[in-house]
This record gives structure tokens, sequence and C-alpha cells, in this order.
């Protein structure tokens, strides 16, 4: 699992709600300032100190 902290809306400014279920494609810039993408879904919600959203791993591919 990873966790990620609500995805702003840009037009809104507003914290976007995600439902368990919903189907993304996560992209981020790695240490090395290479992109990675992999498939996702939102598995649930939590607190961590603050709300969090909970996304599914598949796992690192070498």
């Amino acid at each position: 699992m990873i966790y990620i902290s609500y995805p702003l809306n840009e037009e809104t400014q507003r914290s976007a709600f995600l439902l368990k279920g919903t189907k993304l494609l996560a992209t981020f810039i790695g240490y090395d300032q290479n992109v990675y993408t992999f498939p996702t879904e939102v598995t649930g919600r939590e607190i961590k100190g603050m709300p969090v959203v909970k996304l599914f791993y598949p796992g690192d591919k070498s």
C-alpha cells in the first residue's frame, strides 16, 4: 500500500474526494529524476496524523 494526501482539485482549490475502488494511474518523479507510473486503485482512507488516501501498490519491477 501507498498513502497519499488528498489530491487538490486545481479548479476549485479543494480536496478531491476519491471513492474506494476508483482506478487511477499514479505518476511520480523518483530521486533519480526519472518519471515513473503504475496503475493503482483506491483501497480506503485513514488518518495518519492527517487524512490520507490508501492506494494499492503493485510492487517494484526490475
